[in-house]
């Protein structure tokens, strides 16, 4: 019996998610006492939390980077669905994890405000769906997040969100939504 309880004790801390989604665009900071942003965490973006201190934490992203685009890290290898945005002039370390195609998998650790996340990516989709449902088929026919590829989705949606009353805070969460049900 004992050694199953430490099994199973085994199992639950190895088990135990530290992945922690935001839900809203964040600030990231390449410095543990930064004070200016460095950069920008797209919401659903799933992260791991490798340590915390006081008000903020310490994240691991994982994503993908193309030839040219050192400044920003995205979801998958052949869409620009952002996972993390810098200014050209910011410098950040990452760690590459393989190449294919001129493409890169890379992990990279930034700092970031300990508020706005959560621990399921479920809840954030489903508002995302939600506002999208209510406000995008109020003028014309709700077109199916699968009409159009993800990257036609944020122009299409931004020559729109203006008409609706999706708040500016939650624009990029239905933008990532999107693009993330996209064909």
């Amino acid at each position: 019996m004992k050694k199953y309880l430490l099994l199973l004790a085994c199992c639950s801390f190895l088990c135990a998610s530290n992945i922690k989604y935001a839900n809203e665009v964040k600030d990231l900071y390449v410095g543990e006492k930064d004070t200016k942003s460095s950069g920008r965490l797209l919401p659903t973006n799933g992260v791991e939390v490798v340590s915390s201190k006081a008000d903020r934490l310490k994240i691991k992203v994982t994503g993908y980077m193309q030839k040219g685009v050192e400044n920003v890290i995205y979801f998958n290898e052949k869409d620009r669905i952002l996972v993390v945005a810098t200014p050209k002039k910011v410098k950040f370390d990452y760690k590459v994890l393989e190449e294919k195609n001129g493409v890169k998998k890379v992990s990279a650790e930034f700092w970031t405000k300990n508020d706005k996340f959560e621990d399921s990516l479920e809840p954030m989709m489903a508002k995302a769906k939600t506002l999208f449902a209510e406000n995008c088929g109020i003028c014309h026919a709700l077109h199916p997040e699968n009409e159009f590829t993800a990257n036609q989705w944020p122009a299409t949606f931004k020559a729109m969100a203006d008409r609706t009353a999706i708040d500016k805070k939650d624009r990029f969460l239905v933008i990532q939504y999107l693009q993330k049900n996209a064909k």
